[in-house]
């Protein structure tokens, strides 16, 4: 588990000079051109902006908490290409923090949308969620290294899986009430009168298996960062002695894009989940 990782194309010259962010992934620097450090991991970063952009454009009837939560995600995008393309701590940090703003904006939907909470109660979640976003800011922002690091991972990431906890509740809430109409249904169907033993199974609802096949793309975006991150030297032809690869499959960019269209298609979920019940 490598953070500061320094292999580099001896092809190139550093354009943007030597890395000073928290964390420098798997790809080898300068490998492409002389003016972005990560080529593949700048170029996927645009996968987020396209789909942040996409949310809005086709759902422009959507309240606005899910326009923040697009626009959000179109933030990420563009920060992350300041990011991988430069390695600057300050261009870190545009990547960085528009992923807890996102985080957040998607734990203020889950949680208004599961507890049906009042205007005034509302009011004061998202004030709560602005402080916190205010004081996590200054923390990710002014700190270094591995402590910076695993400061914004661990707030992000608590915020992340506290947003996908509540969009897996609205999930199973919907699968349970399909399930029930199914059963309904058939056992009013039933010619003699009693319930028809079968599996129980929810039917193929579009919405449900939108989140589903959102959930296989974000889980396998999730397997790619963790390669990439701590087995980096084992994929990198570069690591000459460890390397067990080829060619580098540039994993974080996968993550980009798997991510991008994972979080994008479980987001609809909740979306619909609205719509049903306003």
């Amino acid at each position: 588990f490598n953070l500061q990782r320094t292999l580099s194309s001896p092809n190139h010259s550093h354009f943007w000079g030597p890395p000073s962010s928290s964390v420098n992934w798997c790809e080898t620097d300068y490998n492409v051109t002389s003016y972005v450090a990560e080529y593949f991991n700048t170029v996927s970063s645009l996968a987020m902006a396209a789909v942040g952009l996409l949310g809005v454009l086709l759902h422009p009837w959507a309240e606005r908490r899910f326009h923040v939560a697009f626009l959000t995600t179109v933030a990420v995008g563009l920060g992350s290409v300041a990011f991988h393309g430069t390695l600057h701590k300050f261009a870190q940090a545009l990547d960085e923090v528009p992923m807890l703003y996102s985080s957040l904006t998607f734990v203020y939907i889950g949680v208004c949308q599961r507890y049906r909470l009042l205007p005034s109660r509302r009011r004061l979640f998202a004030t709560v969620l602005c402080l916190h976003a205010i004081v996590t800011t200054l923390l990710v922002t002014l700190s270094h290294g591995p402590l910076q690091f695993a400061l914004f991972h661990t707030s992000f990431g608590t915020a992340h899986v506290y947003a996908l906890y509540h969009a897996v509740q609205v999930y199973r809430s919907r699968r349970a009430r399909l399930m029930a109409a199914q059963h309904s249904l058939t056992s009013t169907q039933s010619s003699n009168g009693h319930i028809q033993q079968q599996q129980q199974q929810a039917p193929r609802d579009a919405i449900l298996w939108t989140f589903e096949r959102g959930a296989a793309l974000y889980g396998s975006a999730m397997v790619c960062w963790i390669v990439d991150m701590t087995l980096c030297e084992y994929v990198n032809p570069g690591y000459e002695s460890t390397a067990v690869l080829p060619i580098n499959p540039q994993l974080h960019a996968w993550w980009h894009v798997l991510v991008s269209l994972g979080l994008y298609n479980m987001a609809l979920l909740t979306l619909a989940a609205r719509v049903e019940t306003r």
